[in-house]
């Protein structure tokens, strides 16, 4: 669906080859380690998501949204597994008629296999020409699960959504993943996250927590229960050390898969 506007228009930069001996580029972007520390193990999630992000003038966020929607559900009853639409979400605290989509391919090879179809879909072409009017700007990045949390069965619906980004140091990737399989384990009684992804094309160095709440006081409730966990509070004074900017958005869920 969002193939046409986004994807296929996004920097088409290789995947990250692993590190060898000298290797100052792996060192930069993953920090001692290499990026091979971060590949799935054989056997678990393989999958590529898209993170995208767009930016609806105000006066067409309602027809947009009908757009989505429609699009979405003709793309999986074509596409099926190949193209995953696992959710989308508008801000509705933070850039306000901002809206994010999810989409899970079957590794790079899905990725590209979907892409070149995309490309010649009638159907994606037209809905392409029908909403670029309704849009301001758009980004998009190709992330992997990290290996501590790799959830696949999705439980949306009604509630508050939190979506965490940040911004790390180059080099700190590795380190922020250490840091936080421990502190997750340490929030685990209270909550978890549905999604933690870290990008490998678009802009780099970023990772993204996707959260879910009953309400905007459970997560309150929560987050005060969490601050009061010592291995928590130890996992937040680490990482704010690794963290060059973030940012903080509540979301309403849209559609899902």
């Amino acid at each position: 669906m969002w193939r046409r506007q986004v994807g296929l228009h996004a920097a088409r930069l290789h995947t990250c080859a692993p590190r060898t001996n000298g290797n100052l580029f792996q060192t930069l972007l993953h920090g001692e380690g290499g990026a091979e520390a971060l590949s799935h193990k054989p056997g678990t999630d393989n999958y590529v998501y898209e993170l995208q992000r767009v930016a609806v003038k105000p006066e067409h966020v309602a027809p947009y949204t009908q757009a989505m929607e429609s699009m979405a559900h003709q793309v999986a009853v074509k596409y099926g597994s190949a193209a995953e639409h696992m959710g989308s979400w508008e801000v509705v605290v933070g850039d306000m008629g901002h809206f994010y989509h999810v989409w899970r391919y079957a590794g790079y090879e899905g990725f590209d296999k979907v892409s070149r179809e995309f490309r010649s879909d009638p159907l994606l072409i037209e809905h392409h020409e029908h909403i670029a009017p309704m849009l301001q700007h758009r980004r998009n990045w190709l992330t992997q699960a990290f290996t501590f949390w790799q959830n696949t069965d999705w439980d949306l619906g009604d509630g508050v959504y939190e979506l965490r980004t940040y911004q790390l140091q180059p080099g700190h990737l590795l380190e922020w993943e250490r840091i936080w399989r421990q502190g997750l384990e340490a929030r685990r009684p209270f909550t978890e996250p549905l999604g933690a992804w870290f990008s490998r094309l678009g802009e780099l160095h970023q990772v993204f927590h996707l959260w879910k709440f009953d309400s905007m006081e459970d997560r309150a409730r929560i987050r005060a229960a969490a601050w009061q966990v010592e291995a928590w509070s130890n996992t937040v004074n680490q990482t704010t050390r690794l963290v060059q900017h973030q940012r903080a958005e509540i979301l309403r869920l849209c559609s899902s898969r």
